[in-house]
């Protein structure tokens, strides 16, 4: 359960929490304790959004609820902290829109009643959000403010945020840098939804620099935190499929990286939404193509980019789409005798391009000099050239 002025004090599965939530809604209704009732209802709402069978959309209506009755009654943190949780709730739906407009209005609110902890909470997920839907010239115009946040009251949450920009970006030694800085405090939280992403990112920033111990450790780490952890957050998808890519790199870890599988299935059980799907679907395929099932694989990717593109979320689609790509050249090289080349390339071809055209529509937007440079060197923008080439090898244009 999120909350805006620290980790969540709730220890109990979300289970209980919805259980004792309404007991204590009931009796704050009974009493009349109109700030206990706001409360609650913004407890109840948030836990509810978080597992699919505890009907998220009640879990929607319960978080407005308690806005609506916060703003009446003129309770200011009462009011940003359901700004915040609906609109946290609404990202991990994938409702970004939605979320969006939530944070926005968190922002103008937060500053004019002086709640000062709140705005700075709102800028960082407004970036977070841009970032995911493509709108990067957006939040690198922002930067210093987002640097400046990152080691304020929002640090561990804005500096995952920061390594992740790098990370994409290409500027890995400074993600690591960042990610190892603010590490220490992360881990004195002791909470999945803070650990499990800013680890994903220092082991995204590890692997990229060759450092595999310190990669594999790190995997090992946030992993062991998702299987001990009795409801997931919605940020230990995506760091699952970072987990199961890494792990099929090498024979000696394919295993694990099977094992990758049922813990993407576990958070597609909880959560029902369309990242959990495409995550699930580029997992699978991830596994497909490291066994050789090229046919079985291609048809995963397929789904996963379709997925993301209907998300808006473009960089996930270039890396679905690389992969996809990936698939169906492993295909027609293990079957040549399967189909026409022309076939293949009317399907392969096309992949790789549109992901290079995704890439280059963010490098557009990327005006800094020395970060573009970074970018089109960045290991996802020289896997899809790579591609490309190989591609382009075996089957010239002209043929």
């Amino acid at each position: 359960m999120n909350t805006a002025t620290g980790p969540a004090k709730l220890k109990l599965p979300q289970a209980q929490a919805v259980t004792w939530g309404e007991r204590a809604l009931a009796l704050a209704v009974r009493l009349g304790a109109e700030d206990v009732t706001v409360h609650a209802l913004n407890n109840i709402g948030s836990a509810r959004n978080h597992v699919h069978e505890f009907d998220p959309p009640r879990g929607l209506e319960l978080l407005r609820d308690s806005l609506r009755r916060a703003l009446a009654l003129g309770l200011a943190h009462d009011a940003c902290r359901a700004y915040f949780n609906l609109g946290e709730d609404l990202v991990g739906l994938c409702r970004y829109a939605e979320a969006r407009a939530v944070f926005e209005e968190l922002y103008v609110y937060s500053q004019r009643v002086q709640a000062q902890i709140f705005p700075g909470g709102a800028f960082r997920r407004l970036a977070a959000l841009d970032w995911s839907c493509g709108r990067w010239a957006e939040v690198l115009d922002r930067w210093p403010a987002l640097l400046k946040l990152s080691t304020g009251v929002w640090g561990v949450w804005a500096a995952r945020l920061v390594g992740r920009i790098y990370n994409d970006l290409g500027r890995i030694e400074m993600a690591r840098l960042e990610m190892e800085r603010t590490l220490p405090r992360v881990l004195k939280w002791g909470e999945v939804q803070i650990i499990v992403p800013h680890l994903e990112q220092l082991a995204r920033a590890y692997a990229a620099l060759g450092a595999e111990a310190e990669a594999g450790q790190t995997i090992q780490h946030f992993l062991d935190l998702i299987d001990r952890s009795p409801y997931l957050d919605w940020s230990c998808t995506m760091a699952v499929i970072f987990a199961c890519s890494w792990y099929t790199t090498r024979p000696e870890t394919l295993a694990a990286a099977h094992a990758c599988l049922p813990r993407l299935e576990r958070a597609h059980s909880q959560f029902h939404t369309l990242e959990s799907e495409a995550a699930l679907a580029e997992g699978q395929g991830i596994i497909a193509l490291a066994e050789g099932a090229s046919p079985t694989a291609t048809h995963h990717f397929r789904q996963a980019a379709a997925a993301w593109e209907a998300l808006g979320r473009p960089y996930d689609q270039a890396r679905a789409l690389k992969s996809l790509g990936s698939a169906l050249h492993a295909w027609h090289t293990q079957h040549p005798q399967a189909g026409p080349v022309d076939s293949y390339l009317s399907s392969a071809r096309p992949a790789l391009a549109q992901a290079l055209a995704i890439l280059d529509s963010l490098a557009a937007q990327v005006s800094d000099p020395v970060l573009k440079t970074s970018f089109l060197g960045s290991q996802l923008y020289r896997e899809v050239r790579q591609a490309q080439a190989r591609l382009d090898a075996r089957f010239p244009k002209t043929a």
